[in-house]
């Protein structure tokens, strides 16, 4: 179970210097620069359970369910659209960018990888958080990630077929959605 109190101080924290909503990109991949920062040491291959919106209206709308009550009753709502680490994220974001310029006619570029010392990238954070410059805390949220598990299906506690809830339409598929939307035409 995620420890509570310290997301609860990172998220106090982060509300105290004025951070309103996570930035696009916030998990280290850039679409429009192509790159790629690759958590070292292994936290880049650490896979988690993410969710999109759909998924959590789904979510949240079963949960109002009178029949759903007993689920969740006092419980935490764990649900997810798929699991996946920053290796599979970037090796579907290759393949499913490729493909759509592919099919626009378009030059593909190439994605470049940087492996960065999430450690050292924390510790960064947390200086330039202490200055009111909220530009890097989406290190300080990666690694708090990273510290809760995060992966549902692994601790067994993942809601999404209690719930009911339509099967997820999976990683490849979630960014092809985005992707079809946001690269040019």
């Amino acid at each position: 179970m995620p420890d509570f109190e310290e997301q609860k101080n990172i998220i106090d924290a982060a509300v105290e210097a004025g951070v309103k909503s996570l930035e696009n990109g916030f998990f280290s991949f850039n679409l429009p620069a192509r790159t790629a920062e690759l958590h070292q040491p292994g936290y880049h291959s650490h896979r988690f359970s993410w969710s999109n919106l759909s998924t959590v209206g789904e979510a949240v709308a079963r949960v109002l369910l009178a029949q759903n009550s007993p689920i969740v009753v006092n419980q935490y709502v764990r649900v997810r659209s798929f699991n996946a680490s920053q290796d599979e994220i970037l090796k579907s974001l290759i393949s499913v960018t490729a493909r759509i310029e592919s099919a626009r006619g378009l030059d593909t570029v190439e994605w470049k990888q940087i492996n960065v010392d999430l450690e050292e990238k924390v510790v960064e954070a947390r200086n330039t958080l202490a200055l009111g410059d909220t530009s890097k805390l989406r290190y300080i949220l990666s690694k708090t990630i990273y510290n809760t598990g995060g992966n549902f299906d692994d601790e067994g506690v993942v809601m999404n077929e209690k719930l009911g809830m339509m099967p997820p339409e999976g990683l490849e598929a979630a960014i092809e959605r985005e992707l079809i939307k946001l690269l040019p035409q």
